[in-house]
């Protein structure tokens, strides 16, 4: 290789890393998930009610679940974002998950504003959870 090619190398090779960075966060995210939600099995579990479902604007659309539980007299505020939802099958998604079903949930009982909603509790949700997606913690 001659010295005038080598920035052509960087260059590429440069390019390569960059395009491959979004794949390896989206990796290494979802192992994160797949950790919390080994975990999440051991938390306490208690009944809780949906409160809201909607999507996401964008693609893949995704199925975003609003729901509340009980700890000890204090009623938390959970969200659970699916992994993506057919738009034909919003609607019907959204007759299974009404406002005020019941839905099974864990929580940390170290952190109980911590919680996760797991696909084996509740199999009447016809998406895959994503343990991994970005949570807001809710109170009320």
């Amino acid at each position: 290789m001659t010295g005038k090619s080598d920035p052509w190398v960087y260059l590429l090779f440069g390019i390569v890393i960059a395009c491959s960075l979004p794949g390896i966060f989206d990796l290494i995210r979802r192992v994160r998930g797949v950790k919390l939600a080994r975990r999440a099995v051991r938390w306490n579990a208690v009944d809780g009610k949906v409160t809201g479902f909607t999507t996401t604007i964008g693609v893949p659309t995704q199925p975003v679940l609003t729901y509340t539980y009980n700890v000890n007299g204090l009623v938390l505020i959970g969200l659970a974002k699916g992994l993506s939802i057919r738009d034909d099958k919003i609607n019907e998604t959204a007759e299974i998950l009404g406002s005020g079903s019941l839905i099974r949930v864990r929580y940390d009982p170290t952190h109980p504003w911590k919680s996760l909603l797991l696909n084996k509790d509740n199999p009447a949700i016809p998406f895959v959870v994503d343990p991994a997606a970005k949570r807001i913690v809710l109170g009320s």
